[in-house]
């Protein structure tokens, strides 16, 4: 963020080293909170995969459910949060045209978002349990041809969905949250939060999904827990989500007091703070400082130690006298000063104003922005109007993956927990891409805030270079060590060997999946999410998925895959093309 106000005050752009840099920085921490995201879906699966080693249960059986039930009611999370990143652009463009209280109103647009999409995707997951969960379980038409080879998948398959269904507005207040502290570069308290969440998740997810067996697997004494098998770990996430949630909410609230208080003080520092005492009034808050200041003090000295502090009328620095010798002012000590200070300003500011006596008169009001005075149902509709292409865009992309996943169970339970393992390590190397497209959200949307396209347009071109490196380096790591990598998740050797091949496939189709995912956070930051939806729609259904149909009964699971690998291919050409012909002249601010 200081790198953006430093660019704008020095008038000159950044060089393509120090973009680079700047990117780095943000999309470093941005990797981690977004593979924490994806990382509790990640941890039910490497849990109830040790099930065999733990209740001599079957791997492949729950393996299978956690990883079908998750597809299906994922496509209804991912949905949810696409239309809150339709806050993206609105939130940057704001704050790169220094507009803080219009980033805080569009984050309030986005949870109204929310809220009212919440009941239209539970609604969205009965359809789905209804016309398609229960018939696929049961082989019923018209699903016949997929149905499970193992029924006895079904009844955890459904459980685990619904539970964590229960999550779907946490998910979409999480990503509206994660929208608004990436946009202020504020990105460590999400990565604690998403860190600390996903230790939860663990920790519990053993205990609910094992019970007692878990305990004792660990050394420790039962204590009467049942084992709930993947419902509990359906059930610990969606609770986990919402604790991760509320904390957030919690430090977004604490840093909005901060900038509401410290827009508050600004003009009435500027007139009182460190001026000589020239008359009553500013002698009166020189003088009520002076005595906060020693009461501190005195509480920080020995007992009975003569003590005194007080502000420099001349410089305003702190002097602190103990037993009629100077002190030192240590750090904890002037903390507590500046706390002080705060607040007895702050108090002064409210009771009278920026133009009190004594006092001249504040800067006029900063014109009035066009959001000021529009109505909150205007701001949410501009949400969906951005979000909506965006979650249809994830939908499609999803879904033709989740179609995939639908025809496995028809080829065994290994082969179908393979795939899902695949997806889940692709998942992460493309969570990390994800990142690094927020990163380019960011830099464009804040850079067309500032009015500077040609600024927008270098940033996201050094944004897609960075995706593409980076997936080919993963590309690499998923070649020479599949089975080594899948090991983590099973120890079943029949699902092992059906990894390797889609793994291989994965190392291919993951740099287009790579830079199609950050070219599209680029456009988000322009503002364009209805060109990104049109492209996935013919990339995906019109030449993708046919050829994964032709394909499937030649090559089986694989052969859906490289057509899958076709789609992503033309979709990210048809996206950075189409970034690079936006920018090509003066990119309007949305909202």
């Amino acid at each position: 963020m200081a790198g953006d106000e430093d660019d704008v005050e020095s008038g000159r752009s950044a060089t393509w080293r120090e973009e680079l840099w700047r990117l780095v920085l943000l999309a470093a921490p941005l990797i981690v909170a977004q593979v924490g995201l994806v990382a509790m879906g990640i941890v039910d699966q490497m849990v109830v995969g040790r099930t065999s080693l733990v209740t001599g249960g079957r791997d492949d059986f729950a393996l299978t459910a956690i990883g079908l039930g998750d597809m299906y009611v994922m496509s209804v999370l991912l949905f949810g949060m696409g239309v809150s990143m339709g806050l993206d652009p609105v939130v940057t463009q704001r704050l790169g045209a220094r507009d803080p209280r219009g980033a805080r109103r569009a984050l309030g647009d986005a949870m109204w978002a929310a809220v009212v999409m919440t009941p239209i995707l539970f609604a969205a997951v009965w359809a789905i349990d209804r016309f398609v969960m229960i018939p696929v379980a049961e082989g019923r038409e018209p699903w016949e041809a997929l149905r499970l080879k193992e029924p006895e998948v079904g009844p955890p398959m459904r459980d685990y969905a619904w539970l964590r269904a229960l999550g779907i507005f946490p998910f979409m207040a999480f990503a509206a949250f994660r929208s608004w502290f990436f946009a202020r570069h504020a990105v460590w308290p999400m990565i604690a939060v998403v860190l600390l969440g996903n230790l939860l998740n663990a920790v519990l997810d053993w205990l609910f999904v094992f019970g007692d067996a878990g305990l004792v697997r660990l050394g420790l004494p039962a204590v009467g827990l049942p084992a709930f098998g993947p419902a509990g770990a359906g059930a610990v996430t969606a609770v986990v989500n919402v604790a991760m949630v509320l904390a957030l909410w919690a430090i977004y609230r604490r840093m909005d007091a901060g900038e509401r208080d410290d827009a508050a003080l600004r003009p009435f520092l500027a007139e009182v703070a460190g001026l000589p005492e020239r008359d009553r009034k500013t002698s009166e808050i020189y003088n009520e400082l002076d005595a906060a200041l020693t009461a501190e003090f005195r509480r920080r000295s020995p007992a009975g130690a003569r003590v005194e502090a007080s502000i420099d009328r001349s410089t305003g620095e702190i002097r602190c006298v103990r037993d009629g010798l100077p002190a030192k002012v240590d750090a904890a000590f002037a903390r507590a000063t500046s706390n002080i200070a705060r607040r007895i300003l702050l108090r002064r500011a409210r009771e009278q104003g920026s133009a009190g006596a004594g006092v001249p008169a504040a800067a006029p009001p900063a014109p009035v922005a066009s959001w000021e005075t529009e109505r909150r149902s205007v701001g949410v509709r501009r949400i969906y109007r951005l979000g909506i292409p965006v979650a249809c865009q994830t939908a499609l992309e999803v879904l033709i993956f989740n179609l995939v996943g639908v025809m496995t169970p028809g080829f065994g339970a290994a082969t179908s927990a393979a795939h899902q393992i695949s997806l889940r390590i692709a998942s992460v190397t493309f969570m990390a891409t994800t990142g690094i497209g927020a990163a380019a959200a960011v830099r464009v949307g804040r850079a067309i805030g500032r009015g500077a396209t040609p600024e927008a347009r270098r940033s996201g071109v050094i944004a897609c270079l960075s995706g593409v490196v980076w997936m080919t380096a993963c590309g690499v790591v998923l070649l020479l060590w599949p089975e080594r990598i899948a090991r983590i998740f099973t120890s079943d050797e029949n699902v092992l060997a059906a990894v390797g091949p889609l793994l291989r496939i994965a190392a291919v189709f993951q740099i287009f999946d790579g830079l199609q995912s950050v070219v599209s956070g680029a456009l988000r930051g322009a503002g364009d999410t209805l060109v990104p939806f049109l492209a996935n729609l013919v990339a995906y259904w019109a030449i993708g998925f046919p050829i994964a149909l032709y394909l499937r009964p030649r090559l089986g699971v694989a052969g859906m895959w490289w057509g899958l690998s076709a789609g992503l291919f033309v979709v990210s050409l048809l996206l950075t093309w189409r970034f690079l012909r936006l920018t090509r002249v003066a990119v309007a601010r949305v909202g």
